[in-house]
């Protein structure tokens, strides 16, 4: 590249939005293409990484209606997942040459190849990385990692043990994306869990090859739709044509549209039994909670058990005005200038009683997380 090359093309980028780089290098990574023919076929590519991924937007991957077509998405958190993918297999690597990394798995009966991240043959240890905004590592902190996510990993291991790796561990190393903490879950690899695992991607094929229609659910969680699952709305590819988004009438949401569109069926009821149901349990909820901040009261805050307690506001009293003492201020004033037979004084002029209210305490309460829990296996 000549010296003027270098400062034409120097110029033209000194103004590039910073994601054009990152963008770019993710289009270029290579990406298994089925083909129309391969889908006819039956040639299905569904691998572990679908245990953790939306069945039906499986379906729409691997079986595409007519006419359909995958609508952009916000890819910013994911390309960022793969940088840290990248840059902890290179640390990993330097730092354990013992372990693969990047290592295929076949596992027997399915179309495509999975990947595991780590497999280190000397303990017999299968690691997947996962990456976390805020909210999920707050979930996998107070639950533990999702079920969809241990299976994905169980997959692994059950293909390399089918091609005679010895694999006696799985793990899962989360890493928070704002914060850069790395985490670590594990577990002893049970055949049996690893075997069931593996049974719902050939459950997933057998129902992609028989064209019937699959669940909008992530491993256990049941993606409700586009107005309130932040997944569907900005993530999904296919959202347009798993909701009929064209087709939604204005001051309707997809959700109610294709599920409570009128009640011959009794829809409409039935979903308003659900909001009233709601509401009863909520309130019981609340006031458990009420009673129990009560009990909790004047507590030290710490560590008890698997909890944190933690109490914020509070301080001195703060000074406010007083209405029921300025109401009988002014109720004393209008009968002393009644009795006196004088014009009562103008209520500006007179100052405000005031009280001292007692600043609000709010409680918090947090599970500590299951990895840093001393019974945690």
């Amino acid at each position: 590249m000549t010296t003027e090359t270098t400062l034409e093309r120097a110029k033209a980028a000194a103004g590039d939005d910073p994601n054009v780089a990152i963008a770019a290098w993710d289009a270029s990574r290579a990406r298994s293409n089925k083909t129309a023919d391969a889908r006819e076929a039956g040639q299905f590519g569904v691998g572990p990484s679908d245990l953790s991924a939306c069945q039906k937007a499986v379906e729409f991957r691997e079986r595409p209606p007519e006419g359909h077509e995958p609508v952009p998405t916000d890819k910013a958190a994911a390309i960022m997942g793969t940088l840290i993918h990248e840059g902890a297999t290179e640390a990993r690597r330097d730092l354990y040459p013992w372990r693969r990394f990047k290592v295929p798995v076949t596992v027997p009966g399915l179309d495509r190849d999975g990947e595991a991240d780590e497999v280190d043959p000397v303990i017999g240890r299968v690691t997947d990385y996962k990456t976390a905004g805020q909210y999920k590592w707050d979930r996998v902190g107070q639950y533990g990692p999702p079920d969809g996510e241990w299976k994905q990993v169980l997959g692994y291991a059950f293909g390399l043990i089918a091609a005679g790796h010895d694999i006696t561990e799985v793990e899962l190393l989360y890493v928070n994306r704002e914060t850069g903490r790395w985490e670590s879950h594990k577990r002893q690899y049970v055949h049996e869990d690893a075997l069931a695992a593996v049974s719902k991607l050939h459950a997933l094929m057998d129902a992609l090859e028989a064209g019937d229609p699959l669940p909008r659910q992530r491993g256990d969680d049941i993606l409700l739709g586009p107005t309130v699952n932040t997944l569907c709305a900005r993530f999904c590819p296919h959202v347009k044509t798993c909701w009929n988004l064209d087709e939604v009438p204005e001051g309707r949401t997809p959700e109610g549209w294709a599920q409570v569109r009128d009640d011959t069926d009794g829809a409409i009821t039935a979903t308003l039994a659900t909001y009233d149901e709601a509401r009863a349990i909520a309130k019981a909820a609340k006031e458990r909670q009420d009673y129990a901040k009560t009990l909790l009261a004047g507590l030290e805050p710490g560590a008890y058990g698997d909890y944190t307690l933690r109490w914020t506001g509070g301080g001195a009293p703060k000074e406010v005005d007083d209405v029921d003492a300025r109401v009988t201020q002014l109720t004393d004033v209008m009968i002393e200038a009644f009795e006196a037979q004088v014009p009562p004084p103008n209520p500006v002029v007179l100052p405000w009683p005031t009280k001292k209210k007692p600043a609000r305490t709010a409680i918090e309460v947090k599970g500590v997380r299951v990895a840093d829990r001393k019974d945690t296996p």
